[in-house]
């Protein structure tokens, strides 16, 4: 009877684990960034190997500044994107010469000139 209740808490215990096991290996994944991506460094490195949280983010859930991986679908296949969230729902983005402004304060400074966007637009509902 005890080998009996010994076999049930191991087999118990073992499925416990490999549930756990099973969850971080679905929830979270490492993913290399493309050798031509240049747009998000010294942040998101080419050749780099980062790890990505898989669940769905809701917009509550990312803040300013936050990277965020997504895939994009081309006519070529799928390619991996990456993208920095700049503005959450109701914020108003403007942008002047090589600034974006985010409710009138300075956030990221590009090397290259910007189209003007004197009157501004605001982030909708439901993204970033």
């Amino acid at each position: 009877m005890m080998d009996k209740i010994r076999t049930l808490i191991f087999y118990s215990v073992a499925t416990i684990l490999l549930l756990i096991v099973y969850h971080y290996a679905t929830s979270f994944g490492f993913v290399t960034v493309d050798e031509g991506y240049r747009n998000m460094e010294p942040v998101v490195v080419q050749r780099e190997v980062k790890l990505v949280d898989k669940r769905r983010s809701t917009i509550r859930s990312l803040e300013p500044g936050d990277i965020i991986a997504y895939t994009f679908v081309q006519r070529d296949g799928k390619k991996r994107m990456f993208g920095r969230v700049l503005a959450l729902p109701g914020s108003t983005i403007r942008a002047r010469g090589k600034h974006i402004l985010v409710d009138r304060e300075e956030t990221v400074a590009f090397r290259r000139q910007l189209a003007v966007l004197a009157t501004g637009v605001m982030v909708p509902r439901k993204t970033v």
